[in-house]
C-alpha cells in the first residue's frame, strides 16, 4: 500500500470514528446552510477522550457579520462559549444589544 493510500485510509478511519460517535449519541447533522472560506477548519472532530468538537457559525444578519467558534466541545454550555464573544461591545453593535444577558440562542 502506498503512503498516500495509508493517509487516505487514516482519514476515513477518523471520519468513521466521528460518525459512530455522533450516531451513538443520537446527534443528527443537517445540511450545511452557509459556505465557509476554505481556510477555516469546519469539520467535526473527536478528541482522545471521545468528546466531539463542533465548528459553530453565529450570524448577525441585520449587521451582515458573523462570529465563528472553531472548537466548541460537546459538553460546554452556551454561556461558557458565548461569554468571551460578548465580553466587550462589538463595534457594529452601536446600541449594545448583544450582551450575554440579552441574547437568545436557537439551536
Amino acid at each position: 500500500m502506498t503512503q498516500i493510500a495509508l493517509i487516505n485510509q487514516g482519514k476515513e478511519d477518523v471520519k468513521m470514528n466521528v460518525y459512530r460517535n455522533l450516531k451513538s449519541k443520537k446527534v443528527k447533522i443537517g445540511k450545511s446552510m452557509h459556505d465557509l472560506p476554505a481556510t477555516v477548519e469546519s469539520s467535526i472532530t473527536l478528541d482522545k477522550k471521545g468528546k466531539l468538537h463542533f465548528p459553530v457559525l453565529i450570524l448577525y444578519e441585520e449587521f451582515m457579520t458573523t462570529d465563528f467558534i472553531e472548537d466548541w466541545q460537546e459538553d460546554n454550555t452556551f454561556r461558557e462559549e458565548l461569554r468571551p464573544l460578548y465580553k466587550e461591545q462589538a463595534v457594529w453593535d452601536t446600541e449594545g444589544a448583544y450582551r450575554i444577558d440579552t441574547i437568545e440562542v436557537y439551536f
